[in-house]
């Protein structure tokens, strides 16, 4: 797998990069279809929820409820009180 030095075009770090690519349309048809270069984060999350529009909506829609979790605990901290 070949990597340069540049910009990831998900997430804009700047990081070593690698070639995305669709593994099962290589393993069904034998092409290789680039699709850009992500920094190994962005590549590895993509590659654990296997591209799914739905798995990583659920994944983001997670996070933001702990954001607020963690911001609303942080505001009762600031003011001495705990939840």
């Amino acid at each position: 797998m070949s990597a340069m030095y540049h910009r990831c075009e998900v997430c804009n770090a700047e990081a070593w990069l690698v070639s995305d690519h669709c593994h099962e349309r290589e393993e069904r048809e034998g092409v290789r279809t680039h699709r850009g270069y992500l920094c190994t984060s962005c590549n590895v999350t993509l590659g654990k929820y296997r591209d799914s529009r739905e798995a990583l909506k659920e994944k983001a829609d997670a996070l933001q409820k702990r954001a607020e979790i963690l911001r609303e605990l942080a505001h009762y901290l600031m003011l001495g009180r705990y939840p």
